[in-house]
């Protein structure tokens, strides 16, 4: 779940923790992607795209900012980012920037990443950080 506006749709909503969300068949753990307060608007700076086309010193500030609010923050990557040398689909200008910028520099943010936060899984999290179904 996107808890802000984006191209593809987004959520308005305040949930921007993990929280359970209600389902016919139970309750579900929702993990919304990370997004960070930036002159009121909410931004996101950590997976994806986001994390391609913004400069290390920024997402660690961000994701400071993100903890400092005693939130998680969740990292992601698509597995084409991984690769800066995969193949290149044909695509207009305006998709393929989006797709293909600044893909070298993954690698080295993810190495940083892992340096300078303490990351865990999902599961894990869970786990250290039970949470309560809502009334």
């Amino acid at each position: 779940m996107f808890p802000a506006p984006h191209g593809h749709g987004g959520f308005q909503t305040d949930r921007l923790s993990p929280h359970y969300v209600g389902s016919g068949s139970g309750a579900i753990l929702e993990f919304p992607i990370t997004v960070a307060p930036v002159m009121g608007r909410r931004l996101c700076f950590f997976g994806g795209g986001y994390l391609r086309l913004y400069p290390w010193p920024l997402i660690r500030r961000m994701s400071r900012l993100v903890f400092q609010e005693d939130r998680p923050v969740v990292f992601y990557v698509h597995p084409r980012e991984i690769d800066p040398d995969h193949p290149r689909l044909p695509m207009n200008l305006k998709r393929r920037f989006k797709t293909y910028v600044n893909l070298g520099t993954t690698e080295r943010k993810i190495r940083k990443i892992l340096k300078e936060f303490p990351v865990t899984t999902f599961e894990r999290f869970i786990v250290d950080h039970p949470l309560h179904l809502e009334a």
